[in-house]
């Protein structure tokens, strides 16, 4: 709410907390939903997906996918963006 009006903001999610978009496994689903409507982009790595057996039908349907969570975030470091990293546990 202190940041100006532009600011874009992704939220890559990639190893383990890849539950956190998956549909039978978030409790946070109506959360990231909310989020979504406020402009903030989630996206999953389509890399773990693999890794884990999950398709793009098994995501959270308002989550996009990527072809690789760390390129993501370093394709978006190249061009400008910040990178803010947080853990699941």
């Amino acid at each position: 709410k202190i940041w100006p009006n532009n600011l874009q903001i992704e939220v890559v999610v990639h190893g383990k907390a890849i539950d956190f978009l998956v549909k039978d496994k978030t409790h946070l689903a109506k959360d990231i939903e909310a989020l979504t409507k406020d402009g903030i982009q989630f996206s999953a790595c389509e890399n773990t997906m693999r890794k884990h057996g999950l398709d793009k039908s098994s995501i959270l349907s308002f989550a996009q996918t990527v072809p690789s969570g760390v390129v993501e975030v370093i394709s978006k470091q190249e061009q400008g963006w910040s990178y803010l990293k947080a853990g699941v546990n």
